[in-house]
């Protein structure tokens, strides 16, 4: 993890953080780092229905976050 990230968002930490996960591998494993540094977060998603796999990526970020214990 690059340093600069880590020092940029540390003070963040501490509050509740709001974070738009697509489904894609980036926020997925964006996702699983928050949850193991210990950050306090609520998962955002939106699913505008315009392609045929969006239900499905909407089904999967649900259960992700519920199986990390992620309202």
């Amino acid at each position: 993890m690059n340093q600069n990230f880590l020092d940029f968002i540390k003070p963040f930490l501490h509050h509740r953080l709001a974070v738009a996960v697509s489904g894609g591998v980036d926020s997925i494993a964006l996702l699983h780092w928050l949850v193991a540094v210990g950050a306090d977060i609520v998962v955002l998603h939106v699913n505008h229905g315009l392609r045929a796999a969006s239900a499905d990526e909407e089904e999967y970020v649900r259960t992700s976050a519920a199986a990390l214990g992620v309202p």
